[in-house]
């Protein structure tokens, strides 16, 4: 059995107190201190639980959603982030902001960025790797207590993915900087850094929370960005450029739902980046902590009144005009730009079609996919009518598992009408987002549920100058 974090514990007793302050009583709000094991998974899996928030790993994420399966599960889960830096990067930033993302708080934080993926004209140069050496060896290593600490020790035991990202190298790799183990419990180290990381080898797709860094060569930015991308996870990704070109090419590529341009892919501000990942960076609503949608996962919606496919149709085309195809920023700093827009959930949208689901509901589901640029396949039990493809629950949660098992990026699962145990088994093992809500006519609210939420941060100034145009999102 874990122990219980003893700093989370303190943050969590500190809100509770807050709260408690602010009105709330026992009947209401209590905390539970639960170290993992028969307590904890008897918490979350409890007829008695209506929905389970979690910031932890996507094994997890997984473990609760099997617990219960159909259980609404807001999960913030891992990330394998990577910063891009190309030919037109300013390298003392790009150094500076690559150290900060890869060694603040010992490489913890789960938008640490444990990859570099450099030109080949910058990797090449000895003048970087010399620069990126010196950064990293500068930085004083210490205890938490010290104000001087700029890496401080692990939170915790270490584990297998850190370990052998702390000691072992794979073939074509070497250490640029080596880690050194500093106590004789395992929990200081300095940091690392390792080089001539291959594309699909371990180091660049495992993540590890702790301070390694692994940097890989591109022959251009393209390449940077399918390796930027070819991983499990979307949570943050960075590029270092000064060329408003390749920023373009950055935000329409990058699979990520926190993108930050020329500054450091840690440090979300509340109220300027909200802050939730793609892919396997969430499970559940894709909706950001701190953004204008995350209430909304919080609720249970249905219509107070009957309403026609023709007036849902309306309703979710004067939504999408009026919000959700808009750029917003956030904060309006002249030195920063922090811009919210919405994308369609990829791959898509599978709506299953139970007991009691109805055409008008299907119908509603359409339009909300077609509105929004979501790819939606509908799909029925045998023998429940309707134009829509017909196969048992046995057919769909055998695709899922086959889906699963050969890593394909899975799509979310819209319940119409009753749940089937059989399905919902399946997609809470492979960790499918489902959505088990009867379709809401109101745009601003069932919208959200075909949409993924992006955050595109970029400094705009170097040596206090404003030096890019505004960056036209779409």
């Amino acid at each position: 059995m874990e122990p219980i974090n003893v700093a989370t514990w303190t943050r969590s007793r500190f809100l509770v107190e807050q709260l408690r302050r602010g009105g709330l009583d026992d009947d209401r709000l209590q905390l539970v201190a639960a170290a993992d094991g028969v307590v904890g998974e008897r918490l979350v899996g409890h007829g008695g639980v209506g929905a389970v928030i979690l910031t932890g790993s996507w094994e997890t994420a997984v473990l609760f959603g099997r617990l219960a399966p159909g259980r609404r599960l807001l999960a913030e889960t891992n990330g394998k982030n990577a910063m891009v830096v190309t030919a037109t990067a300013d390298v003392d930033q790009a150094v500076r902001d690559l150290v900060r993302s890869a060694f603040g708080h010992a490489g913890q934080k789960c938008s640490a960025a444990s990859v570099a993926i450099v030109d080949a004209s910058v990797y090449d140069d000895p003048a970087f790797l010399r620069q990126l050496a010196d950064a990293t060896t500068a930085l004083r290593v210490g205890a938490g207590t010290d104000p001087a600490t700029e890496v401080g020790p692990l939170v915790g035991p270490v584990t297998a993915a850190l370990e052998r990202a702390l000691t072992v190298l794979d073939p074509g790799e070497s250490w640029l900087v080596a880690p050194r183990r500093l106590d004789t419990e395992g929990r200081r180290w300095s940091p690392g850094v390792r080089i001539g990381v291959r594309p699909g080898s371990w180091a660049h797709t495992t993540e590890w929370f702790g301070p390694v860094l692994a940097v890989m060569r591109a022959q251009n930015l393209d390449q940077a960005l399918d390796w930027q991308s070819a991983v499990a996870y979307g949570l943050t990704a960075g590029l270092q450029s000064l060329d408003p070109a390749e920023h373009r090419r950055f935000v329409d590529r990058a699979e990520a739902g926190n993108l930050y341009i020329n500054r450091p892919t840690t440090g979300a501000v509340v109220g300027r980046q909200p802050f939730g990942g793609w892919k396997r960076s969430s499970l559940g609503p894709t909706a950001k902590t701190g953004g204008p949608n995350y209430l909304l996962g919080l609720r249970r919606w249905r219509d107070g009144g009957p309403v026609t496919v023709e007036a849902a149709a309306a309703d979710y085309r004067r939504w999408w005009a009026r919000h959700f195809a808009t750029v917003t920023e956030l904060a309006g700093l002249r030195g920063e730009s922090n811009q919210l827009r919405y994308r369609p959930l990829a791959p898509g949208v599978v709506v299953r079609v139970g007991e009691g689901g109805t055409d008008e509901e299907v119908a509603k589901a359409e339009a909300a996919a077609a509105v929004t640029g979501t790819t939606v396949v509908v799909s029925s039990r045998p023998g429940g009518g309707g134009r829509w493809r017909q196969e048992s629950a046995a057919a769909v949660a055998a695709g899922l598992r086959a889906a699963a098992a050969e890593g394909r990026s899975l799509p979310r699962l819209r319940l119409l009408g009753q749940a089937e145990e059989e399905v919902l088994l399946a997609a809470a093992a492979c960790g499918v987002t489902v959505c088990d809500e009867p379709v809401c006519g109101h745009g601003r609210v069932e919208l959200v549920r075909w949409l993924r939420e992006q955050v595109v941060t970029r400094s705009l100034h170097r040596y206090g100058n404003v030096v890019y145009p505004p960056l036209e999102l779409r």
